[in-house]
């Protein structure tokens, strides 16, 4: 688990700001990444997007809301350190603008939610020391 943080979060690679939350008044850090020689380059759809919830959502009850309408809900939605089935794709390809994605935690009670960017195939999201954090990226990491 400290490993793949270290990894996501550690990285050089990676462009980062600080946004805060549109309506859930928490600070969000939005990172790109930039390093294209670790991890596998994810194939998908031109506009859809895989988000992929990390380690420190074990036990945890996840909603994720697109433009306040309920699109994914889970419990337990990580059961195990790297467990890969916690994860939902999203496709925006019919959508004249982007979407805003909204994601609270039962367990943290806390929420964020930020306007979806273009470009990347994968979102990873985590919570750690009280942040959230998203991680856009093209890169798929070997998590298991």
């Amino acid at each position: 688990m400290l490993l793949i943080a270290l990894c996501l979060a550690g990285c050089n690679s990676a462009k980062t700001n600080f946004i805060y939350s549109l309506t859930c008044g928490t600070s969000l850090e939005v990172q790109h990444e930039t390093d294209k020689k670790q991890g596998y380059y994810k194939k998908s759809k031109h506009n859809d997007i895989t988000f992929i919830f990390l380690s420190e959502f074990i036990n945890d009850n996840i909603e994720v809301f697109v433009n306040d309408k309920l699109f994914f809900s889970k419990e337990n939605i990580v059961q195990k350190t790297n467990d890969l089935s916690a994860y939902f794709n999203y496709d925006y390809s019919n959508l004249d603008t982007m979407p805003i994605i909204k994601i609270k935690s039962k367990q943290n009670e806390s929420c964020c939610d930020f306007v979806l960017q273009k470009g990347y195939r994968i979102a990873y999201i985590f919570y750690y020391q009280e942040k959230w954090i998203i991680r856009y990226s093209n890169i798929e990491y070997a998590l298991y």
